[in-house]
């Protein structure tokens, strides 16, 4: 049985829509697929980088910079009054 000339959008739009659904399935998958995978991923490439890195400490805080050496270390804490904010900022059982 041939198709006629009439039926030749129909068939197109069908196979148009089975291209479409194709590439959402693919999509879907490398999505479900990336997000199981993709952690594992990362932390075994920063395992990697880490080992290989050699961590260098500074002995003072604010690091190698010239204008941070030998400097009292501040916290600036801004912010609305709310009562404790302080306690709760550095975790201690002061207040």
């Amino acid at each position: 049985m041939k198709h006629s000339l009439t039926h030749a959008p129909v068939i197109f739009f069908l196979q148009f829509l089975s291209t479409l659904l194709q590439i959402y399935a693919v999509t879907i998958w490398a999505l479900i697929w990336s997000t199981i995978f993709a952690p594992v991923a990362f932390k075994w490439a920063l395992q990697i980088y880490s080992s290989q890195k050699v961590m260098v400490r500074s002995h003072s805080i604010g690091g190698m910079k010239s204008e941070h050496t030998n400097q009292p270390f501040k916290i600036r804490l801004v912010s609305e009054h709310h009562v404790g904010i302080l306690c709760e900022f550095f975790a201690v059982d002061l207040c």
